[in-house]
C-alpha cells in the first residue's frame, strides 16, 4: 500500500494565449494492494489559480473558480481474488496467456457485488463571487443499476446567474435562465444563506432532488 502526495508551489505554464499561474497544487493517492478490500483514492487540490489578462471577459470574470478541491475514492472491490483467478489460470506458452473467459471470470472476482463504490468525498470550488460544495457516493459497475446520493450546496446563486445575463445575447447564456430558476425553486433554504440539493438515484431508476421525484 501507499500514501504519496505531491505538492507544487508557484506554478506557472507560459502559451500562446498568455501565462497561467498556481499559487499552490496538491496531489495526493492513496491506494492499497492485492488485498481482499482494494481502495483507491486521490486528492486533487489547487489554490491560486489565474489566467492570463484579456481571456476572460469582464462579465465572467467571477465565474472563474481560484480554488477548487476534488476528492474521490473507490472502495468494494476485491484485487486479491482477480489476481488469483489471473495467476491460476495464465499459461505463458499459449498466446494469448489468458482465455477469454477467464478474463470474464476474473472481472467477476475483482467485483463480487457487480459494482464498486464511488464516493465524492468533501469538495470545492471557489470563486469570487459564489463557493460550491459537494459530497456523496454512488454504486456502479458493468453487472448494476447505478444508484447512490449526492448532497450539493452552493452560495452565490443569485450573483452567479447575474454574471450571465450581463452576456452579450449572442453569446446565448441567458438560455440558462430556465435551468437555473427551475434548481432554485428546487433547493432548501439553509440558515448559514447556502442553497442545497439532495440528490438521490435509486436502482429502480428514480431521480430525487429533496424528495421530489423528477
Amino acid at each position: 500500500s501507499f500514501d504519496a502526495t505531491t505538492s507544487v508551489n508557484n506554478l506557472t505554464v507560459n502559451t500562446m494565449m498568455g501565462r497561467f499561474a498556481m499559487a499552490r497544487a496538491d496531489v495526493q493517492v492513496i491506494a492499497n494492494g492485492l488485498v481482499e478490500e482494494g481502495y483507491l483514492r486521490e486528492k486533487f487540490t489547487f489554490t491560486g489559480f489565474k489566467m492570463p489578462e484579456g481571456i476572460v471577459p469582464p462579465w465572467a470574470a467571477g465565474l472563474v473558480p481560484g480554488d477548487f478541491t476534488i476528492d474521490f475514492d473507490v472502495s468494494d472491490f476485491n484485487p486479491a481474488a482477480a489476481a488469483k483467478v489471473v495467476l491460476d489460470n495464465m499459461d505463458l506458452t499459449q498466446q494469448p496467456s489468458l482465455k477469454p473467459e477467464i478474463e470474464q471470470q476474473a472481472l467477476q472476482a475483482l467485483l463480487p457485488k457487480g459494482s464498486v463504490k464511488i464516493g465524492l468525498l468533501p469538495s470545492t470550488v471557489l470563486a469570487s463571487i459564489y463557493n460550491l460544495k459537494a459530497e456523496g457516493a454512488m454504486t456502479a459497475g458493468p453487472m448494476a443499476v447505478p444508484a447512490g446520493q449526492a448532497m450539493v450546496l452552493l452560495k452565490g446563486l443569485d450573483e452567479a446567474m447575474a454574471a450571465m445575463n450581463a452576456a452579450p445575447p449572442e453569446m446565448g447564456m441567458q438560455q440558462m435562465a430556465p435551468m437555473f430558476m427551475l434548481a432554485k425553486g428546487m433547493a432548501k433554504q439553509e440558515a448559514d444563506g447556502y442553497l442545497s440539493w439532495k440528490i438521490e438515484s435509486t436502482p429502480e431508476g428514480a431521480l430525487l432532488i429533496n424528495g421530489t421525484d423528477l
